[in-house]
């Protein structure tokens, strides 16, 4: 009897680890940020209106499918900030869990089958369990096949529940597609019985009432998906156009071909390059689909050798086979489409929690070789010790499992992130500073952006008065050529000269006043290229993002052009000297020596590989060799972030990038110029610098990338 209670206490617990797992996945926050713009949208009664996001939509209305989750997601952070999207997640997830254990306790499967099984599932989907509207489609998506393998004792209600859901459905998420798909595959089924295509056990003597049922079923789902799609096509703010949408975003190559949530199933190069449970890990839920199939080769195994037993094939004999056949069917038509896009994992692998619990309830009877006992009828302790033996080494497993996914990622002494609150981590494990929305805001720099896709909605809702070239919401806002544009723009590094002067162009044709880039390798390529042009200059930049801005603009020509910054307000001392020195040394040529020495200040206190960067450029002298006092202060930065490389905190990944950065500016003044120690001593320490920030980053990020 102990042992019984205490194996249940281990897979609860095993249950709520798997839960903080999911809910501490480490994610971006930009589909959140599209959220909560929309959602504030609508508190304006800016519902179903033009686009004012965008410059190039022109004035287009955007088909929100997700307007009525971006409202609550909107008034939880509104109402408990960076908590509440977080207590949201934690919620639906919650809501979900709580489903799916009271529909395979339906099904006969005993308390500890279900939680084990649910902790499967949780751990299959937790690294596709982003904050954004797609928790609210998980949520329905349980709720609707739930009711479509509901028994037939529920009556008119399940038709009239199944109606509502996919309702609110369309109203929340695109996703809701596939519950009309899952209708559909219902009345499906039901035609195939109902045919005699698959035959359902008969009671002698009731045919024709059976047969009278069946029709009335096939009849009563039919009508439900009828009125599911004209619910979802006319109860929305946007009318019919709610349908069309989703196929858009499905098949639209230009965007999910790029987005790492929208790939194929399988990507070999990143099951190299990452640890199990990293974010959208596909691992979890292949390792889940090969345990089904063991599971059930063994289950008819077992059939073949015994009579069967167990609540499976109590189901089989019984009359409700149309409800077995969509428990089974639910799974095996999502895991198909997985293998397309990625991101279904989040609702397939939810999908196999039923399934789960079945195949091991049966199997645990079968192989026991008898029927399920009731309590107090004797069941032997053998079992029960080898059960608690398990659920505790199944524990220790996960959570082994959460300390190292989970807990030591957002740990204080994480060198790879800003020191941030736990609960704003959560929400957005990375995070934008904040001293370029405080730099817009009090500068007055707004109208129309180019921005990078990442950072598009974090300003949009940051600085609503911007209006940005394109950003997360892609395909279903923006057209096609728009974002083969955007992209071309972005990519123009490595293409030549003429790509550059085309970028340009283009952003001069659609009349863009203000660049906003990130310090990454894609993004630097066309900062550099816009500032060499000294048609753009640089007025901001912390060390993770550049503004630009026009040198022709009449607000800023005359400083520009002079190689300073104009009288603007600065959120800090250290991001006006960056700013100021990427500003001189593009304009002129050169940084003058109080700014050089300001930034040599600054690095000091905290590393930034750019800015070593630009120090090396502003050295070389005339054949392309770094001056003297250049090479020996790169020389001794070496040897002082040598000593404390990645061990600092926060932002000790900035000091490895930071010389491994001086390292290949030091070996190629080397290999052009022939001094100093060979090529091969400085490729070697940089070998060795790269390995270590990738044991970094597989630490506490769970990739090296």
């Amino acid at each position: 009897m102990m042992a019984g209670i205490a194996t249940r206490i281990l897979l609860v617990l095993s249950l709520a680890v798997s839960v903080l797992i999911a809910v501490g996945m480490r994610f971006l926050g930009e589909d959140l940020f599209v959220a909560l713009c929309a959602g504030r949208d609508v508190i304006a009664g800016n519902l179903a209106q033009p686009d004012s996001w965008s410059f190039t939509t022109a004035g287009a209305v955007w088909v929100n499918q997700g307007w009525l989750s971006h409202l609550i997601y909107y008034l939880s952070y509104a109402s408990l900030g960076d908590l509440g999207p977080v207590l949201l997640k934690v919620m639906l997830l919650a809501a979900c869990l709580v489903v799916l254990y009271f529909r395979c306790r339906g099904l006969g499967v005993s308390q500890e089958i279900c939680l084990l099984s649910l902790t499967i599932g949780t751990l299959s989907a937790a690294p596709f369990l982003q904050i954004r509207a797609e928790n609210f489609g998980l949520l329905y998506f349980v709720l609707l096949t739930g009711l479509l393998t509901a028994p037939r004792s529920w009556g008119q209600s399940r038709f009239v529940a199944s109606a509502l859901v996919v309702l609110l459905w369309a109203n929340s998420h695109g996703s809701f597609v596939l519950g009309l798909a899952l209708i559909g595959l219902k009345l499906l089924v039901q035609l195939l019985f109902h045919s005699g295509i698959l035959s359902e056990s008969a009671v002698p003597g009731r045919e024709e009432e059976r047969h009278r049922d069946g029709l009335n079923e096939v009849m009563a789902w039919g009508l439900t998906l009828v009125a599911s799609v004209l619910l979802a096509g006319f109860v929305n703010p946007y009318g019919p156009a709610n349908l069309l949408i989703p196929y858009r975003q499905l098949f639209a190559k230009s965007v999910t071909g790029l987005s790492a949530d929208w790939l194929p199933l399988f990507q070999w190069r990143a099951f190299s390059e990452q640890f199990l449970f990293h974010p959208l890990d596909v691992r979890p839920f292949l390792l889940t689909l090969l345990l089904l199939a063991v599971l059930a080769v063994a289950l008819l195994g077992t059939a073949l050798i015994r009579r069967p037993s167990g609540p499976l094939f109590a189901w089989i004999e019984g009359r409700d086979k149309a409800e077995l056949v969509m428990e089974i069917l639910i799974p095996l038509v999502l895991v198909p489409a997985c293998f397309k896009f990625r991101r279904i994992v989040l609702f397939a692998g939810i999908s196999t929690v039923p399934l789960l619990a079945l195949l091991i309830q049966s199997l645990v009877f079968a192989a026991a070789g008898s029927a399920r006992r009731e309590p107090g009828t004797g069941v032997r302790r053998g079992p029960q010790v080898v059960s608690l033996i398990a659920s505790c080494a199944w524990f220790l497993v996960l959570a082994s499992v959460l300390y190292r996914t989970t807990v030591v990622p957002y740990l204080p002494g994480n060198p790879t992130r800003p020191d941030r609150p736990l609960v704003s981590q959560l929400m957005s494990f990375d995070s934008f500073p904040m001293g370029i929305v405080r730099f817009m805001q009090k500068n007055g720099i707004e109208g129309r952006i180019f921005t990078s896709w990442v950072v598009s909605d974090f300003l949009l809702f940051h600085v609503p008065r911007v209006r940005v070239f394109m950003d997360c919401r892609d395909q279903s806002a923006y057209p096609d050529d728009v974002i083969r544009t955007f992209f071309s723009i972005l990519s123009t590094r490595g293409r030549g000269q003429g790509a550059g002067d085309r970028a340009i162009r283009l952003l001069d044709r659609y009349g863009v006043s203000a660049v906003v880039l990130e310090t990454k390798p894609r993004d630097i390529g066309l900062a550099t290229l816009l500032m060499a042009s000294r048609k753009w200059a640089c007025v901001y930049m912390d060390g993770r993002l550049f503004l630009l801005v026009r040198t022709d603009d009449d607000r800023f020509e005359a400083s520009l052009k002079a190689g300073r910054l104009p009288p603007l307000w600065y959120p800090d001392d250290r991001t006006r000297i960056l700013s100021a020195a990427f500003l001189s040394y593009f304009m002129t040529g050169a940084i003058p020596p109080r700014t050089r020495d300001d930034l040599k200040r600054v690095l000091l206190e905290r590393p930034d590989a750019e800015s070593y960067g630009l120090i090396y450029l502003s050295g070389l002298g005339p054949e392309g060799c770094l001056n003297h006092s250049t090479r020996r202060y790169l020389l001794s930065e070496v040897r002082r972030l040598s000593k404390k490389a990645g061990t600092e905190t926060p932002n000790g990944t900035k000091v490895i990038e930071s010389l491994i950065r001086i390292v290949e500016l030091l070996q190629r003044d080397q290999r052009l110029c022939s001094r100093g120690p060979p090529p091969i001593a400085y490729g070697e320490l940089r070998k060795l610098l790269e390995k270590r920030l990738q044991r970094l980053k597989k630490t506490y990020l769970g990739y090296s990338l």
